[in-house]
């Protein structure tokens, strides 16, 4: 369960800076398991669960990191274009 933030190349950052992930404090290897109390899962990706709500919202985050959960406030932006 839940999402790894992770890179799968070692050029590219987990975390983009300047996003608001940075800005919020999310950290490469922390894992989200719940996006403003909904689990993510494999039939509740993350993507899936972000669309539904607008830019500008701020969710709350349940992540974990090492060995604890936290609570991770983020204000979303616009994803960029791929």
């Amino acid at each position: 369960k839940g999402a790894w933030i992770t890179s799968n190349d070692p050029a590219t950052p987990a975390i983009v800076p300047g996003s608001p992930a940075e800005t919020a404090g999310l950290k490469e290897n922390d894992i989200i398991v719940e996006i403003d109390g909904m689990a993510i899962d494999e039939s509740h990706p993350l993507q899936d669960l972000l669309v539904q709500f607008a830019p500008t919202k701020t969710v709350v985050l349940k992540v974990f990191r090492g060995n604890v959960t936290i609570d991770i406030s983020v204000t979303l932006g616009i994803r960029p274009s791929q």
